[in-house]
């Protein structure tokens, strides 16, 4: 039995159609909201991972410098900084070409080579700042992840805010180093905490990128 053209049918699917639509008026900004909830999530992961990796290229790049420079340059650290040539080439050009050949000699000779490496001594390193650009300037959006994912970012701003911290040091010695009054013992002991600063930044350094691959591959 249907109730085509009858008056009372087409009032009723008038009203339903009106209760409909006012319904779908109430949903659709809760809908459109939800929808630029997630694109603005996608976005922002992609941005975040972007700024992090960029960090992580240049903490490998500095890592590996001053392994190069003032760390124990064996086998394994030269695996690692091999492992990771193709950031290194992107932030200090040329700066490790010697690396293969490096990794060709026996352990006897790369112990008697970093030996003679550290009497000779080496220039001192001008270490910038560090900074996250994108995930700073944009941290307020934090709480659309989950804590998880919270937390790892916080972790690894908060161990490049200590990072910069020792770098500051760093440069601290690092310009006392040019002081003519410094001189004999005291001279020798402010180069030795220069030499030991770059050895803490490149192991927190290393923490660092470890949070980040860890990050980055979840």
């Amino acid at each position: 039995m249907g109730c085509r053209g009858s008056r009372g049918c087409l009032g009723f699917c008038w009203g339903v159609q009106f209760e409909r639509g006012w319904l779908l008026g109430l949903l659709s900004p809760i809908v459109s909201d939800g929808i630029k909830k997630r694109l603005k999530k996608k976005e922002l992961q992609e941005s975040f991972l972007n700024d992090l990796n960029d960090l992580r290229g240049r903490l490998i790049a500095n890592a590996s410098l001053i392994i190069m420079k003032f760390g124990n340059l064996n086998r394994e650290m030269l695996e690692w900084i091999q492992s990771n040539k193709h950031f290194i080439q992107e932030y200090k050009p040329g700066a490790f070409e010697r690396i293969n050949s490096l990794l060709e000699l026996d352990d006897r000779k790369l112990a008697e080579l970093n030996r003679i490496q550290k009497n000779l001594g080496s220039d001192a390193l001008f270490l910038p700042l560090l900074k996250l650009p994108f995930i700073d300037s944009n941290i307020n959006y934090i709480s659309i992840f989950d804590s998880k994912y919270q937390k790892q970012i916080l972790d690894i701003r908060s161990q490049l805010h200590f990072l910069n911290e020792q770098i500051e040091q760093n440069r601290y010695y690092f310009k006392m180093t040019f002081d003519s009054d410094i001189k004999g013992d005291n001279y020798e002991i402010i180069s030795k905490n220069l030499i030991n600063s770059y050895l803490e930044i490149s192991i927190i350094s290393k923490l660092i990128i470890t949070k980040i691959e860890n990050f980055s591959n979840q």
